[in-house]
């Protein structure tokens, strides 16, 4: 019979014992639990540039806030950093009005928030990130 070893060189019912220690320490007595609790909501940084119109970069952050408290997130904070000179023409623009958000959100659901921003005619660029 082979023994099963993690990559500790432990074998596997020790290292077990390992990480239930670990976990109690946190107040969680079983590894999925932990995981579950770990997963729920995660901390993001969404920066969007869009065009240098302020009505227009208005309008853009106020869909994209909505877009994440559908998708059952927190905003936590929003950041406008103004227009400012692009290093490179994008789309036919050499300026851009910078706006960056920090939300709490599930991570199943940022793909969804994602997936609008790519469709979204009015941003030029933009970066998500976990924060």
């Amino acid at each position: 019979m082979v023994e099963r070893v993690d990559m500790h060189g432990q074998s596997q019912g020790s290292s077990q014992r390992y990480y239930r220690s670990r976990f109690r320490k946190f107040g969680v007595y079983s590894c999925a639990q932990f995981r579950y609790t770990w997963q729920e909501m995660s901390t993001y940084e969404l920066t969007v540039i869009t065009k240098p119109d302020e009505k227009t970069s208005a309008s853009v952050v106020s869909k994209v806030k909505g877009w994440i408290e559908a998708a059952k997130g927190k905003i936590e904070k929003t950041d406008n950093w103004g227009v400012k000179t692009l290093t490179y023409q994008i789309k036919k623009l050499s300026e851009g009005s910078y706006t960056l958000l920090t939300f709490t959100c599930d991570p199943a659901n940022v793909k969804s928030i994602e997936n609008r921003l790519k469709l979204e005619t009015e941003i030029i660029r933009y970066l998500l990130v976990l924060g």
